[in-house]
Formats: structure tokens, C-alpha cells, sequence
């Protein structure tokens, strides 16, 4: 099986365990093993991003954060890690190994721009592997691979809602909803003081952001539910009257039909196809 179009790997002069174990931390050896681990993943991902992809950098700020490091009590030993880089928020690297092996390997960003990888080279990696009951060491080198995978695209469409949700790239502004935009071109044109307006500003721009919010959700529990045409139709209507959203509100109409808006939107569904394809391997092995 040919895994080179989504992961990259690296080896070690030694087992990592004993590299990790060997870490200072403050120039005194440190006691505590997932600090070691945490300083180890720090280098790592500066040198191997960096190697990778010259125009980007780890957000080394990041480390810290929530889930970032991950265990898995079905895979003793390994260890995972989200490396977010400072441009490209959307497109992290997943970096994991064995602390009984010396061997490195790295999920590469998923997209479409220079040294990412296409939603489909991961695809067809899920689907060229069997998973077994068997104790062999490929089929277990699989199941970590596919536990990779999984908390890459789980991490990939978590951070990407939380981005067009609640981040400064929020796509909840009123020059993004085409009502929200026309009622406030509305609202200037009234003879009023600029206390009132901004007044109706401000209720107008909340009004709005919460029929997005609801629209964004829907649209996410559709995927979710694994209804992928629906989610489709609601995010850019159906050609016919005898579709359920033709001539009704949808993702396309509420928000600013571009590509930034929604060819980000549509990002999603082929996201979490890959998503329920690996939690589906995962869970019938």
C-alpha cells in the first residue's frame, strides 16, 4: 500500500523513548515525562514542518492547547500529536510514533495548495487497508494509521467550524449575509441620529448572526447524520422545484455565493465522508 501522497516519515538515531528520556528541561533533567514529551514534539514539528513546507511554521503556541497531544488506551505506547502552523490554521499536521521504535511519521495538511493532500489520496488509503482481529504487525501498523487519520480529520473539521463560526475569519459578518448587508444599506439611508443607528446596527447584525448560527448548524448536523445530498441541496439548492430547497433559504442564498464562502462550506462534506469512512474501519475491526 502506497501511503507516500498523505505521510512523510523520519528516523530516529535511537529508540525515541530513550531520546525523550534524555531531554533537560531548564538545563535539569526533567522528571516529568510528558514534559520531556511535549519538548521532543516541539523540535520535531519546528524542524519537520520547516522541511516540509519552507512557507509555513509551527505555531509552537499551540502546544498547550486541549487534545493537542493525544494517548490512545487501545494503542500503549504511541504517542499523537495536532501540529497547528501559524499560517494555514485549516491544514495541521499530525505527527505520531511508537516510543519503542525509532520511526517518526507525519500526516501531511489536507487541501489543495503546495504540500497538501488531496481528500481522495486519503481515501483511497482507508480503502486499500484491510483491518483483522490478528495480532500480525501490519495489521496493527494499520489500526495506528487509521487512528491517525481519524484524529487528523476530527481535529481538521473541528478547528475549520470553529474558524468560519467564532474567529476573526468568522463568515458571521453582515457584508457576508446578503440581508444583513441590504438592511444595513437600509438603515444608513435613514434620516435618524447616529445613536439610533447604531442601535439598529447592532440588533440587525444580531439577528442575523443567530439565523446564520442556525443555518451553519443544520448544515453540520446533516453531515453529522451522514445525509451528504441533503447537505449538498442545502448548501447550494436543487435545479429542480421538486427539490426540498429549491426557492428556499439556504447556505447559497443566506450568505454571499463566492467561492470563498461557500467552496469553504462545501470542504465539508468530503470531510466528513473521510471522517465516518475511518471511524467505520476503526470500529468494525
Amino acid at each position: 500500500m502506497d501511503t507516500s501522497k498523505i505521510q512523510i516519515t523520519f528516523q530516529e538515531n535511537m529508540k525515541i523513548e530513550t531520546i525523550i528520556s534524555n531531554i533537560n528541561s531548564s538545563g535539569t533533567a526533567s522528571s516529568n515525562i510528558n514534559d520531556k514529551i511535549k519538548i521532543y514534539l516541539n523540535t520535531k514539528a519546528i524542524q519537520i514542518i520547516k522541511y516540509h513546507n519552507p512557507y509555513v511554521d509551527f505555531n509552537i503556541n499551540n502546544i498547550n492547547t486541549k487534545n493537542i497531544i493525544v494517548t490512545i488506551p487501545y494503542l500503549p505506547g504511541y504517542v499523537f500529536m495536532v501540529a497547528y502552523t501559524i499560517s494555514h490554521t485549516n491544514h495541521p499536521y499530525l505527527i505520531y510514533f511508537n516510543m519503542d521504535d525509532k520511526m517518526i511519521h507525519v500526516l501531511i495538511p489536507i487541501g489543495k495548495e503546495y504540500q497538501q493532500a488531496d481528500t481522495k489520496d486519503y481515501i483511497n488509503v482507508i480503502n486499500n487497508i484491510s483491518l483483522t482481529n490478528t495480532k500480525t504487525k501490519t495489521n496493527k501498523n494499520n489500526i495506528v494509521l487509521i487512528t491517525a487519520i481519524y484524529l487528523l480529520i476530527e481535529n481538521t473539521i473541528n478547528t475549520r467550524k470553529y474558524g468560519i463560526q467564532y474567529s476573526q475569519f468568522s463568515i458571521l459578518t453582515c457584508e457576508n449575509m446578503t440581508l444583513c448587508y441590504n438592511k444595513i444599506y437600509d438603515i444608513i439611508q435613514m434620516k435618524i441620529n447616529e445613536t439610533e443607528k447604531n442601535k439598529l446596527y447592532k440588533q440587525t447584525q444580531d439577528y442575523y448572526i443567530k439565523i446564520g448560527l442556525e443555518l451553519l448548524n443544520k448544515y453540520f448536523t446533516l453531515l453529522e447524520q451522514k445525509n451528504y445530498s441533503e447537505a449538498y441541496d442545502f448548501l447550494k439548492g436543487g435545479k429542480s422545484n421538486f427539490n426540498k430547497y429549491y426557492g428556499k433559504t439556504r447556505l447559497n442564498t443566506f450568505f454571499k455565493n463566492n467561492k470563498t464562502i461557500i467552496g469553504h462550506l462545501e470542504v465539508f462534506i468530503s470531510l466528513y465522508e473521510l471522517l465516518h469512512i475511518s471511524r467505520i474501519k476503526l470500529l468494525n475491526y
